[in-house]
């Protein structure tokens, strides 16, 4: 059955398996690198640099989503500039 790439895309299955798919792959290209990456898909939060996560930063619920955002920024800067606890 031939399906259209606007149908395929269409389906949230098809974009969550994408958004893992992608999130993986970007992992794996940067598992050695000294640039510190985060990806997040469904539930998860996950890191190329094992230590720069806190562990309740590592899943969560579609509603805390949009919150983690800035908290992920804070971490950033706070790595970036070497300030803990902005």
């Amino acid at each position: 059955m031939k399906v259209s790439l606007k149908e395929l895309l269409s389906k949230s299955r098809t974009k969550s398996q994408l958004t893992e798919l992608l999130a993986e792959a970007l992992l794996n290209k940067f598992k050695d690198s000294d640039q510190d990456l985060v990806v997040s898909y469904e539930n998860l939060v996950k890191s190329n640099n094992a230590d720069l996560l806190p562990d309740d930063m590592k899943t969560h619920t579609h509603e805390e989503a949009d919150t983690m955002i800035p908290l992920h920024i804070l971490d950033a800067v706070a790595v970036a500039t070497g300030v803990a606890n902005l």
